[in-house]
This record gives structure tokens, sequence and C-alpha cells, in this order.
């Protein structure tokens, strides 16, 4: 976990920690943004941001790592994984723990803007997402329908429009 919001770094002492899963489980933290990322590089590159704590998945599926943890009920939760078929199942996966999930940086506006940088990916055997929005479908729709370049990595998108979207994207 990173803490992204400088008050809570100096009263802390530290911005960065890990602690096993039990306490996790158990903890209670006084920001009120949480900031799931799928890629370690773009965790540690996260810009500063007013009561947000930003949490490393682990990469991919090993989000199910953080469904016991009940105090993010009270949270409010971005996620910002890859654009391709897979980021859209983990975002799937996530919300079947945590309805109110709201993704970042995830969108079509996003991907046709740095489409230059897609390469291919994975196919996924799932057709429909039923825990993702319209518009989130739909672009999980488009990808299925590309024979090549149909994947955005996390890490090809600049971190200004990284850092744009993502203080935008908190502010709920």
């Amino acid at each position: 976990m990173r803490f992204l919001d400088s008050y809570q770094q100096q009263s802390s002492n530290f911005t960065d920690i890990s602690i096993p899963l039990s306490d996790f489980e158990h903890m209670e933290l006084s920001a009120q943004n949480i900031l799931i990322t799928e890629n370690k590089i773009n965790f540690l590159t996260l810009p500063l941001m007013t009561s947000t704590v930003a949490i490393w998945s682990g990469g991919g599926f090993n989000i199910s790592f953080l469904k016991n943890a009940t105090w993010l009920f009270k949270k409010n939760i971005i996620y910002w994984g890859d654009i391709d078929e897979h980021g859209f199942q983990i975002l799937q996966q996530l919300r079947s723990y945590y309805p109110h999930v709201q993704s970042s940086l995830m969108d079509r506006e996003t991907f046709d803007l740095f489409r230059v940088y897609a390469v291919d990916g994975t196919r996924n055997k799932s057709e429909y997402l039923h825990l993702l929005t319209d518009n989130k479908n739909k672009l999980f729709q488009y990808l299925k329908t590309l024979d090549t370049s149909n994947r955005l990595e996390q890490e090809k998108i600049p971190q200004v429009y990284v850092d744009v979207c993502l203080t935008k994207s908190l502010l709920i």
C-alpha cells in the first residue's frame, strides 16, 4: 500500500507499507479513497492525492485477495487495470466483492487516444460481463472484435494523462 496523501505520509512517517493479508483484512484507514492498480510500476508512480491510499493488487486475478476486507465497503474504490479483455474481467470480479467500485483510465477515449501503443492480448471466453456498465461492456465487446492490438497496458499511458485522469476520478 502507498499513502498518497501528504498529510498521512507526514503523520505516519512512511509512504509505503506491506502487511500480512490477515492484518489488511481488519485494518481501518482514515482515507476516503482507495485506488487499486494492477501494474506495480504504475502503482509506484502514482501522484499525491488527498485522502487516498493506493493498493497494488499483486497483478491480474490476485484481486481475489481483497475480497474479505469488509472495511472497503465504506470507501470510494477506483480500479485501474489494463484496457483488455482480462482487465474488464478483473473489474467484474472486483465488483462482485464491492459493487460500488468505479474504474479510471479504462474507457474508449483512452484506448483510442493511445491505441498506437496497443499490443495483441490474450482472448477471454466471457461473452458478457453483467457487472460492468454499458460503456465498459461496449468497450469489452469492441476489444473482442479486434484481431490484433486489442490490449492497452497501463504502463503505456503517459504519466501526465494518468495524473489528470486519476485526479478527476477521485473527485467523487
